[in-house]
């Protein structure tokens, strides 16, 4: 049997190993908690964390795109205005053939109201540029130094759907009178064939 002693000392040690024992078992339950709950909890946040600043570089990306798709799409708008207004300048028709004559009928009317003298004009050649047509007019007139410069700058104002492409002037005709040789340029679009 215990004495006294030998129980008061058992009982002294298991009073004073308590607090300890105490201690262990909430070490190690912060422990187990740490690892099974916290460090789970943490490593999720992080990648949830992750995620979001992917995302959000992702919708940085996203809307710059829109932007860059809004300028495209306001320049495209000025463009189709601006192809509108232009489009009202060209000589229309249903073939290069119209449009060669209209175009012929312009500048001998141009000629007329300068006092020109129309010598001969033709349609010189036709070539393709891309899907549009481009279409040569050669025309000759006779006139003095002031009428060809006004003609010049009438065919220069008149529109931009007749192009003139070579000048040639010649004098020896008289005094004041010179000839003028032209070669115009003109654009039939099929598109906007009437």
């Amino acid at each position: 049997m215990q004495t006294r002693l030998q129980r008061v000392n058992n009982r002294h040690l298991s009073i004073s190993l308590a607090p300890l024992l105490g201690f262990l078992l909430w070490l190690t339950a912060a422990l187990f908690w740490y690892k099974f709950s916290f460090v789970p909890l943490w490593t999720e946040r992080i990648q949830h964390t992750n995620q979001i600043l992917h995302a959000r570089s992702t919708l940085d990306a996203l809307n710059e795109e829109i932007e860059r798709y809004t300028r495209l799409r306001d320049k495209s708008l000025n463009l189709e205005v601006e192809l509108e207004g232009r489009t009202h300048e060209l000589i229309t028709g249903a073939d290069p053939d119209e449009v060669a004559q209209k175009a012929q009928e312009m500048i001998v009317s141009l000629a007329y109201e300068q006092q020109l003298e129309v010598v001969s004009y033709k349609i010189a050649r036709r070539k393709k540029w891309n899907n549009l047509r481009l279409i040569d007019l050669e025309m000759e007139f006779n006139g003095n130094t002031d009428q060809i410069v006004a003609f010049l700058k009438d065919v220069d104002e008149m529109c931009r759907s007749v192009r003139i492409e070579k000048v040639n002037i010649s004098s020896g005709m008289g005094v004041s009178l010179h000839g003028l040789s032209i070669l115009f340029e003109t654009l039939f679009v099929p598109s906007l064939g009437e």
